[in-house]
Formats: C-alpha cells, structure tokens, sequence
C-alpha cells in the first residue's frame, strides 16, 4: 500500500502519516504542492491512496483532482481541508473523489473516511 499525502505543511503531513500509521501498513510519499503531486502520479505507478490538501502553493489541491478525471487514473482521493469539498464544483466530477477529512479534526476524519475503505483490505494492523 502506497499512500500520497500532499500539503505544504510539514506538521499536517507527519500528523497524516502518524494517524494512518496507527491503523494500516503503508508505504508513504510525500508532495508539498498540486504540481509535485502530479508529478509523483505521473512518475509512480502504484499509488493506491492520495491524502491532499486544497489550498497549496503550485497547484491546489482541485488541480491534484482534476488531473486524475481528466487522465482518467482511478486512484482513490481523499481532501484534506479546512474547507468544506462543497465548495468546489471539481470534486463532483469522476469517481475518484472517496471524502473529506476535514481540518483540524484529522484523527476524526482518517477513521470516517478509511474505515470503511479499508475494511475489506488487508492493510489493517
């Protein structure tokens, strides 16, 4: 299992990896901006899960989204924002949109939204 988790905050990315790290074995990469991310799903083939933020320097996280519909790579994403994925017409398009987690309530969020995703998977510790 190979997990990228996208945010320009170093403190988010490691409290992501922390939590995850607590309930599945996974691998981690890491980007700090919509165009590093892209640049990961292009290069790497086996990304099973994208974590991102939505407001980042070079690229926001809809550009992350938005690449992957518009590629039509079926990689399972997930926002993690202060904002609320309403507020963007972008994550209703395609099937690659699995929910939000929403800041600063991340414990909260990775259990609501992976539990039921990983629970047929055996990733679990």
């Amino acid at each position: 299992m190979n997990i990228l988790i996208v945010d320009d905050e170093e403190e988010i990315r490691e409290i992501l990896t922390f939590t995850l790290e607590t309930e599945i074995l996974a691998d981690f990469i890491y980007a700090e901006s919509g165009k590093d991310a892209i640049k990961c799903i292009n290069e790497l083939k086996d990304i099973d899960l994208i974590i991102c933020d939505d407001n980042m320097p070079n690229g926001n996280g809809g550009v992350v989204y938005k690449h992957l519909v518009s590629k039509d790579i079926q990689i399972p994403y997930v926002l993690c924002s202060s904002s609320n994925s309403d507020e963007f017409d972008i994550y209703k398009m395609g099937n690659q949109f699995l929910g939000e987690i929403t800041k600063p309530h991340i414990y909260e969020g990775v259990s609501k939204i992976l539990n039921p995703y990983w629970s047929s998977a055996a990733y679990l510790l």
